[in-house]
């Protein structure tokens, strides 16, 4: 038998399906989330023991898309096993932006409350008001708890959803701290609230520019400060 040579069309075809298997809308693939981990501080903390544990972007991304409902996309990271979500969680569409900001306000908190220090994951409490599963889960992977959830949901999303308050356990010192205006564009909240879902390639180019202002700003940049007590 004579082997069949590869004609260029096959080859063309073959690299422009390729192409468009890497772009199909979803929460971010490989190369972004490479890149923009590369260029964003790890986070750090200190787990039970005393060993010193740092978590990048991709790592925070990976643990997301582990414990969510995401047949077919992929990360950066080694894949794990997925989890069914749970019950009382109401799927987040928009995963990339909420576990920018999540991941931001990790940074913010502890330059804040533990200054020239490594939090301790027993010691860092952190909540956000709004109902948004990629923050609850990058908030989870940083402590080893689970976040406390609001108990009413808000209607709709607006950046009130971004408002954050965070407490240094053994201090007793709190801090209340918010999104700042323009790091997530208006049209991102007008859409979800009208219900586009995941996949919308117009929704998706918004989370990913949103995504990337918040991850190339420093946590000083990203938040106003609303309240803190001593």
């Amino acid at each position: 038998m004579h082997k069949v040579k590869p004609t260029i069309l096959t080859v063309v075809a073959a690299l422009i399906l390729t192409g468009w298997a890497l772009t199909q809308p979803g929460c971010t693939n490989p190369s972004d989330v490479q890149k923009i981990s590369a260029k964003t501080e790890p986070l750090r903390v200190r787990r039970s023991g005393g060993k010193v544990e740092t978590i990048t972007f991709a790592q925070a991304m990976d643990y997301h898309h582990a414990h969510e409902d995401h047949a077919g996309t992929v990360t950066s990271a080694t894949p794990k096993k997925s989890s069914k979500a749970e019950p009382e969680d109401d799927h987040d569409d928009g995963l990339c932006v909420g576990i920018a900001a999540g991941y931001q306000a990790i940074r913010y908190t502890a330059g804040a409350l533990f200054p020239d220090e490594t939090p301790s994951d027993a010691d860092f409490e952190l909540s956000v008001a709004g109902a948004m599963r990629g923050v609850w889960d990058v908030m989870k992977f940083y402590t080893g708890r689970k976040l406390a959830k609001p108990k009413k949901k808000a209607k709709g999303m607006s950046l009130k959803s971004f408002t954050f308050k965070a407490r240094r356990i053994s201090t007793g010192k709190t801090l209340t701290f918010r999104l700042r205006p323009g790091l997530i564009p208006s049209e991102f909240f007008a859409m979800k609230n009208r219900g586009v879902s995941c996949g919308d390639e117009a929704l998706e180019a918004l989370k990913k520019q949103a995504a990337r202002k918040i991850l190339s700003a420093s946590p000083q940049e990203c938040f106003e400060r609303l309240t803190q007590e001593k």
